[in-house]
């Protein structure tokens, strides 16, 4: 089987399920294509490639130099097609604009000509490319996964109103967790094509967190530093629990925009010797630095599913996750964790020092 996955660049290693899950297919005897918007390194991609003894073929949808070969070759072979998806994509639009949604979706319409099904790794991606979803004449699916089926659509028209064509056209449509599918019912679909499927960890490679020898209490969240994590609340919270005369350190493992915003709360907080932005790290390194931990905290508002979650039960961490969609799906609530409101950070405060206190 031949499968064009369109979604982040390969090799990725910041999103772990998603480039592990690349690798797998192709170990198995599955031919992968990759495309995305980010140039190939193809030097990163040939060492991945014979470190797992696999061959993925990697493409660059905006790349510039397969625009003219694939214009011609549609000259030849599709004239009728080329000039109905020209005149939609030029239509209304900015010359170079038009041009530039032309390069991208006749990227996508060349390689799916190679291979037997197309699969869209995020649904607002997928409405990316709703002008040449008509003459693909292959089956595709679609993931849901978060803000791109939630947040997204409310702060734009235009990717509400695609997302109506892509779920309608989807052959399949798969959501991570089981709260996404009721975002769905804004949309026209056959509830019939929805798969659920959750997101999976390796846990051969998660070790157990370690016997507690330390005299701190050690919380962590491994979250991108943006808006729908919200990290300042989790700031907050654990301010409250330092001021009460709780001894802790919280640990805030990721990268992103807000990271200007974190640093001067904690600064502002006079909180350095407590709260350590530490950046992106290694997934070695937050599954090693899971077993020194304490509690694992997920404050998020908007969260389709959370792996890293997962990952610290399954290290023997309890967790305090919010209520936002998905999350909550993660935790056994009572059992393996607390599960709370997601706007209610007294609810945050509350179960982290039951949980301290249980420690204790």
């Amino acid at each position: 089987m031949k499968v064009l996955i369109v979604g982040n660049k390969f090799p990725n290693t910041s999103q772990v399920f998603l480039h592990n899950k690349i690798i797998e297919l192709a170990k198995v005897g599955v031919n992968v294509y990759n495309l995305s918007a980010v140039r190939v390194n193809t030097t990163e991609l040939e060492k991945s490639n014979n470190q797992h003894g696999i061959k993925i073929r990697a493409y660059n949808y905006r790349s510039n130099s397969n625009f003219g070969k694939s214009l011609f070759i549609m000259l030849i072979k599709d004239f009728k097609s080329l000039f109905q998806l020209s005149t939609i994509c030029l239509k209304n639009r900015r010359l170079l604009v038009g041009l530039a949604i032309l390069r991208n979706n006749l990227s996508l319409l060349m390689l799916s000509k190679q291979v037997d099904v197309v699969h869209f790794e995020w649904n607002n991606q997928a409405a990316g490319f709703v002008e040449v979803l008509p003459y693909l004449n292959k089956p595709y699916i679609v993931s849901i996964r978060g803000r791109g089926i939630t947040s997204q659509p409310q702060a734009d028209e235009t990717l509400r109103i695609n997302l109506g064509s892509v779920f309608r056209r989807a052959t399949l449509i798969h959501s991570i967790s089981i709260d996404l599918v009721s975002h769905l019912t804004k949309y026209s679909y056959r509830a019939d094509r929805v798969r659920i499927i959750n997101p999976a960890i390796d846990l051969a490679k998660v070790k157990q967190k370690n016997r507690r020898n330390w005299p701190e209490f050690r919380v962590i969240t491994v979250a991108h530093y943006r808006w729908k994590k919200n990290l300042s609340t989790a700031i907050l919270v654990v301010s409250k629990l330092i001021e009460e005369g709780f001894n802790i350190t919280y640990d805030l493992v990721g990268e992103g925009p807000d990271r200007e915003q974190l640093q001067f709360m904690i600064t502002e907080l006079q909180l350095n010797d407590h709260i350590f932005l530490h950046g992106a790290k290694s997934h070695d390194w937050v599954l090693e630095r899971l077993t020194k931990t304490d509690i694992f905290f997920m404050p998020s508002i908007q969260e389709g599913f959370c792996n890293s979650v997962i990952e610290a039960q399954a290290a023997g961490l309890p967790c305090v996750v919010t209520d936002a969609e998905g999350l909550s799906e993660n935790v056994e609530n009572g059992i393996t964790g607390i599960v709370v409101h997601k706007f209610d950070s007294n609810e945050m405060l509350s179960a982290l020092k039951q949980l301290i206190e249980s420690e204790e």
